[in-house]
């Protein structure tokens, strides 16, 4: 669906917005600049048409307009050049217009002051081909703020490969913003004049130009009258300018895209690449599975000493509890210091974004705890807020309001806008891809001297100061983090962001690039983070402990005042004190009844819990290593993961809005 051009202007600042810093810088300078003379050319008005008479040397332009006048206004001179400098022509003063093409050189003649002739200004241009550079630059700046413009060849140099390569092929879009006239056509025979227009008409359709082309004569005022119902067509639609820039916007669209193709761009797959593999790297160099089986061991442990025999069980309280071992045995630990890590952004001066390594500094009091409710846990975190490096840019050059103001009225009842609001053009950027501040303390892993780095025994400690962490055994989270599963991590990280980025141009890929590379080392601390925050479930006490327990004592006192009853009875015996027959279950006398059931019921208990106890310990370390896995997957993919995709659907959204750029029409 072609788009208007008010929407056009709104897609080419999107684009530029998204991804112009990852263009080269001639073309991004080609759409700055397009926007800006649009914003220009609306502000002084549309009104009036600007025509430019551009040409070779000797192609006759200054004739043309002598001609179109009926008066020599423009000199004509056998010396090349003939016109040193621009000079304005037109019915009545434009002085906005002059001062905006800087021109001084302004001519006022009846011959235009009548409508529709009256809202035509005419411009004569210095040569093309001029040996001074100054006058070629002075004709290019015209050209590319005229609204139309007249290519005037001659019979001898109308296939001049300068006007054709750097003129008529870059500005082929303007179309019917343009016409190329063959002047000084009684030059040669009527037959060969009609070979030289056919042959011109090739060279034009070479060059994707589809402009009328005109013959002319200013020596005899052949072809003048058509010349000038071209020029009153244009003056009487109040259409030039906005068609010029429109074709303007068309050219910087195909500009944009060659330029995407040209560094590798491609495509962007509906399909999102998998994370789940970085989130299991990241748990594996957090050391998840060090903590799960700490959990399940712990477990282990407690359960013997709830159930386990009373008589022997007094020996396990001596044994250090495997998550106390690592700091964890409160169930959840809580530390002083930063926010989470995560890709970080910085900002420039320009205000785009740049690749930064996460700040775990904090400012005031942070705090990060784990909150736990019928639904995930989430990680809450105080202290500055990071922001992901891969978030939209924001650019403070282009706005899309004022630079569409003044084209409303080329624009249809109902078009297309930019992808995203449909008011401003921009697109809902991501939010909340950092964790949100909360009121407990904060996790901060320290390495040995930095944040990242790795003490020479090999191993990184994850600690905190005994004050912030009142309710662990020292205070000090102590896992053996291994280097080579972080650097596992890293790679994950690298993967993942290399089939994130494919589609995207060389330039935007790199950059990708160094932003991971600036952030990876913060993984395994996220991962760290979560992992000895996540519920081991180290309070628990489930209720079978305690039926276990009283079974446990119940068995114990039957069997001490059995074994108590045959000793009183065998000391009764031994110093002559009658005692008479034991009172008896059946055939059995009860003595034997509390030594053997207390002591059956002892044993049948702590073989019961023993078996319940493994598979009891074993389903809690799936649900732990569920629990860390689901925290990691998603903090992972929210801290890291989130602004590669957003960056990924920024490319994909400024591919769209340049290729909808070629189709912007009036």
């Amino acid at each position: 669906m072609a788009l208007s051009l008010p929407n056009g202007l709104s897609y080419l600042d999107r684009a530029l917005e998204l991804g112009g810093r990852y263009l080269s810088a001639e073309v991004r300078q080609q759409g700055e600049a397009v926007l800006a003379k649009a914003q220009e050319r609306g502000t002084i008005g549309t009104s009036r048409t600007i025509i430019a008479f551009a040409g070779a040397t000797g192609s006759g332009k200054s004739s043309l307009i002598n001609a179109l006048v009926g008066q020599e206004v423009v000199k004509v001179s056998p010396i090349r050049p003939a016109t040193h400098e621009p000079v304005v022509v037109s019915g009545d003063h434009a002085p906005e217009i002059g001062d905006w093409l800087g021109v001084s050189n302004r001519k006022i003649v009846m011959q235009l002051s009548t409508a529709p002739l009256s809202d035509l200004v005419l411009v004569d241009l210095p040569d093309l081909d001029s040996s001074h550079l100054e006058h070629r630059e002075i004709a290019n700046r015209i050209i590319a703020r005229a609204d139309v413009i007249i290519w005037v060849v001659d019979p001898q140099k109308y296939a001049d490969a300068v006007i054709h390569e750097d003129y008529l092929r870059p500005l082929a879009e303007l179309g019917r913003a343009s016409a190329v006239v063959l002047n000084h056509a009684d030059s040669v025979p009527e037959v060969e004049r009609a070979e030289i227009v056919q042959h011109l008409r090739e060279l034009l359709a070479a060059d994707g130009l589809a402009a009328p082309i005109l013959v002319t004569s200013a020596v005899q005022g052949h072809g003048i009258g058509q010349l000038r119902g071209f020029l009153r067509e244009a003056a009487a639609s109040k259409r030039a300018s906005a068609e010029r820039i429109a074709g303007d916007i068309r050219t910087v669209g195909g500009a944009i895209s060659a330029d995407i193709e040209e560094a590798g761009g491609t495509e962007v797959a509906e399909v999102e690449p998998d994370s789940r593999p970085l989130a299991a790297a990241v748990a594996r160099a957090a050391g998840a599975e060090e903590v799960t089986r700490a959990a399940a061991k712990s477990y282990t442990q407690r359960s013997a000493l709830a159930t386990g025999w009373p008589l022997t069980r007094f020996r396990l309280r001596h044994r250090v509890d495997p998550l106390e071992a690592i700091g964890l045995r409160s169930g959840t630990a809580r530390f002083a210091g930063g926010s989470a890590p995560s890709i970080a952004t910085s900002t420039t001066a320009e205000g785009s974004t740049g690749p930064a390594v996460a700040s775990t500094g904090n400012t005031g009091t942070s705090a990060e705890a784990v909150e736990t409710g019928t639904g995930a846990e989430t990680i809450s975190t105080g202290g500055a807020e990071t922001t992901p490096a891969l978030a939209p840019s924001t650019r403070t050059e282009h706005t899309v309001e004022p630079v569409a103001q003044g084209w409303e009225d080329h624009a249809p009842e109902t078009g297309n806008t930019p992808a995203g609001n449909a008011e401003t053009g921009s697109t809902e950027n991501l939010e909340n891809t950092a964790p949100e501040p909360g009121n407990a303390e904060t996790a901060i892993l320290e390495t040995g001297a930095s944040k990242t780095g790795v003490p020479e025994d090999g191993s990184r400690k994850v600690a905190a100061p005994e004050s912030a962490v009142p309710n662990l055994a020292g205070g000090v989270v102590s896992l053996a983090l291994s280097p080579v599963e972080a650097g596992r991590a890293e790679l994950e990280l690298r993967r993942y962001a290399e089939a994130v980025s494919e589609p995207l141009p060389l330039r935007w890929r790199n950059s990708v690039r160094e932003r991971v590379a600036a952030s990876g080392a913060d993984l395994a601390d996220l991962g760290a983070r979560i992992v000895t925050t996540t519920d081991t479930e180290a309070d628990r006490r489930p209720f079978r402990w305690t039926v276990g327990a009283i079974l446990q004592w119940i068995g114990v006192l039957a069997l001490v005042l059995g074994l108590a009853w045959v000793i009183v009875r065998a000391l009764g015996a031994l110093f002559g004190f009658g005692l008479g027959p034991a009172p008896s279950l059946g055939s059995l006398p009860w003595p034997f009844v509390l030594v053997v059931g207390g002591g059956l019921l002892g044993l049948v208990v702590s073989v019961l819990a023993r078996v319940l106890r493994h598979d009891n310990a074993e389903a809690l370390a799936r649900r732990v290593r569920e629990r860390i896995m689901q925290r990691v997957e998603e903090q992972t993919r929210k801290s890291f993961c989130a602004p590669l995709l957003q960056e990924r659907k920024n490319y994909a959204e400024f591919r769209q809005a340049a290729e909808s750029l070629r189709t912007v029409t009036v």
